[in-house]
């Protein structure tokens, strides 16, 4: 069925990057005053290949918000927030997640250009996420035996071992975490650009800026779903206090990691006053109080992906 499903689409997108032959403009269907939450996660630069669908273009990016800005209003955090929208167009609002390096390297300078403010969702540590470490070996081909053992998963394939760390407890992630530093080392400064994560002077330089704003993403990317509640806690106050470490103005907005939740972490988060939740899509029918984003996709065309923010689905 998912198989089908994905030839479908790209069927959709072949006809419609076809069109785009004959036709300049697309024909923009959003409802007026309509507001888009878009998510993203790290820039690479052109020459850089594709490792996974976290991580988009440099002039790819910049393309698709120079063209974005045609038709739409971008909002501010506070501006989303407070509702303060566009009435006569729709309105986008920017996130990005995981507080990549390059989210200040390569994006910031687009974002300043076209004058598009951001909430970047960071983590507590700037030390590399396991999974970040995990896309590279498996990109760079290397043998990944060792976290097979450690998984007990003789035989699995990278997308189901990478899914079954996901779903494990932290103790188990951390001792993958330290088998794939050991794995990229060799290939390390070839892949730095989906590795590097944001040091603390760099979160207070984006601080400064009047176009970003910081949000919480845990402090170790973990599958809150598999902690306890003390540890639900520990993970979003640690990332809390690096935050406020460096931007006094901490509004508490979280981005939830991988968008698994239930309704024991919402109500953790409600008791640690945390308003604004970020979600990708509503688990188990749970939506109340979050705020639900559409993800970018890289893999297709600008033409695409503008067609798709406008219907707001693929």
């Amino acid at each position: 069925m998912m198989l089908v499903k994905k030839i479908k689409l790209k069927l959709k997108w072949a006809w419609n990057d076809f069109l785009g032959i004959f036709q300049s403009e697309i024909k923009w269907k959003a409802k007026l005053g309509e507001i888009r939450v878009l998510c993203l996660h790290g820039v690479c630069k052109d020459e850089d290949p594709y490792i996974n669908g976290r991580f988009i273009k440099e002039s790819q990016l910049r393309t698709l918000l120079t063209e974005l800005k045609k038709h739409v209003h971008f909002l501010s955090t506070d501006q989303f927030e407070n509702a303060e929208t566009d009435p006569s167009k729709m309105n986008v609002f920017l996130t990005f997640d995981d507080g990549y390096l390059n989210n200040k390297t390569l994006l910031l300078p687009i974002l300043e250009e076209l004058q598009i403010p951001a909430l970047f969702f960071v983590t507590g540590q700037c030390e590399n996420l396991w999974m970040d470490l995990f896309d590279v070996a498996d990109h760079a081909q290397l043998n990944l035996e060792t976290i097979r053992e450690e998984m007990n998963l003789p035989g699995a394939s990278s997308k189901e071992l990478k899914r079954k760390i996901i779903e494990s407890k932290p103790e188990k992630v951390m001792t993958i975490l330290k088998l794939l530093h050991e794995q990229v080392k060799p290939v390390y400064k070839d892949y730095k650009i989906y590795i590097d994560l944001l040091s603390d002077a760099d979160l207070k330089e984006l601080s400064e800026n009047a176009l970003i704003e910081l949000g919480n993403h845990t402090k170790n990317h973990f599958n809150l779903c598999v902690l306890n509640e003390g540890e639900i806690a520990s993970e979003i106050q640690n990332c809390e206090e690096r935050i406020e470490h460096v931007f006094s103005n901490n509004k508490k907005r979280i981005a939830i990691p991988f968008a698994l939740y239930n309704s024991t972490i919402l109500e953790c988060l409600n008791e640690l006053g945390y308003s604004g939740v970020y979600i990708n899509e509503p688990m188990g029918g749970i939506k109340e109080n979050t705020t639900e984003r559409f993800i970018i996709n890289p893999f297709i065309s600008t033409r695409n992906q503008l067609r798709a923010i406008s219907d707001g689905k693929y």
